[in-house]
């Protein structure tokens, strides 16, 4: 008798497997608002850091704000000139230059965190602006707080040009710096 010769049964070939995962879908990116030229500017300036001024006697939060620098300017400017001179026949008006001069030394000015007594200052100012001279005419008594006014007399270098009208080539003004609270 025959004997059956063993047959093979074909074998399956695996199919290849996807190495890939399944992608996942990409967030749909929210649209972004127009901005005006205005507004870009604004973000812009937020943006920038600014460059900050410590000295070991001075707390920067102790800055003063513009409404402060205002009701000290309200309180009465004590410059040289208290608001016009006459110069060349006519009136000479030094309320921006004033105005000015306030906001500039009074924004560079850190106070110090204790209490002191007010200093008493001299500006000589060119008729371009340019801050020439600066001297404490009567000091507080504390070198904190002289130390903070004279190194914003020193921070401040123009402050604004004098009228146009002003005939003299430089002007002096005082002013005092006094800590509010």
């Amino acid at each position: 008798t025959p004997t059956p010769k063993a047959t093979r049964k074909p074998t399956p070939t695996p199919k290849p497997t996807s190495t890939r995962t399944q992608a996942t879908p990409k967030p749909t990116k929210k649209p972004t608002p127009k901005l005006s030229n205005v507004d870009r500017i604004k973000t812009r300036i937020a943006s920038t850091p600014r460059p900050t001024r410590r000295s070991s006697s001075v707390s920067p939060s102790r800055a003063l704000t513009d409404a402060q620098v205002s009701a000290t300017m309200k309180a009465g400017f004590s410059g040289a000139s208290s608001g016009g001179s006459s110069s060349g026949g006519g009136t000479v008006s030094f309320n921006s230059v004033e105005s000015a001069l306030y906001s500039r030394f009074f924004s560079a000015w850190q106070q110090p965190s204790h209490s002191a007594g007010p200093v008493k200052v001299e500006i000589e100012l060119a008729k371009s602006g340019k801050v020439l001279r600066t001297s404490i005419l009567r000091s507080s008594g504390d070198t904190g707080m002289d130390d903070s006014v004279r190194a914003a007399l020193n921070a401040v270098t123009f402050v604004k040009e004098l009228p146009a009208n002003y005939s003299k080539s430089s002007k002096v003004f005082q002013m005092e710096f006094k800590i509010t609270e």
